[in-house]
């Protein structure tokens, strides 16, 4: 049975695999863009980033588990503008959301943000974002099944 629950420190290494795999995905659309995931040093820092959100009031770290194994997890962090020109509130900004291959499409990644959706709004936010690769087709349909709407689009030139 799949169980949404907060991370711990047992979950990191884990979620560190999770995270390897989506930016191998990602690193095959723009090798340049995305970081080696061979290198050590970068899934270290991740596993340490990992760890400091788990403590964090304003973060948030979920996994998705199957019979104790980790199968997929999401990280959010609430965004809070003291001082905007723009007409908009804080907000809950999605960082990763990974789903090991053999689960997607089974649900996982809709009870992963409806989770996170709860924690938002007991925050007292009123939206929530996230960044998604312009290349990553299925995370765009992912995202657009669950409701989220266009908000900018962030183009870039090669120099």
């Amino acid at each position: 049975m799949i169980k949404i629950q907060p991370a711990t420190i047992h979950h990191i290494y884990e979620i560190a695999d999770l995270w390897c795999q989506l930016m191998q995905i990602h690193k095959a659309w723009d090798a340049d863009y995305f970081a080696n995931v061979g290198v050590e040093d970068f899934i270290q820092v991740y596993k340490e980033d990992i760890a400091i959100y788990m403590n964090q009031s304003s973060q948030i770290v979920l996994v998705a588990t199957d019979n104790e194994k980790v199968i997929g997890y999401c990280n959010a962090s609430l965004v809070y503008f003291s001082n905007s020109f723009y007409n908009s509130d804080s907000h809950c900004e999605i960082n990763d959301i990974m789903i090991a291959e053999n689960y997607q499409n089974t649900n996982v990644g809709k009870q992963l943000i409806e989770e996170i959706r709860k924690w938002a709004l007991t925050s007292k936010v009123k939206t929530m974002q996230v960044n998604v690769f312009s290349k990553n087709q299925r995370a765009l349909q992912f995202f657009n099944k669950q409701a989220f709407q266009p908000l900018f689009h962030k183009l870039e030139l090669k120099l």
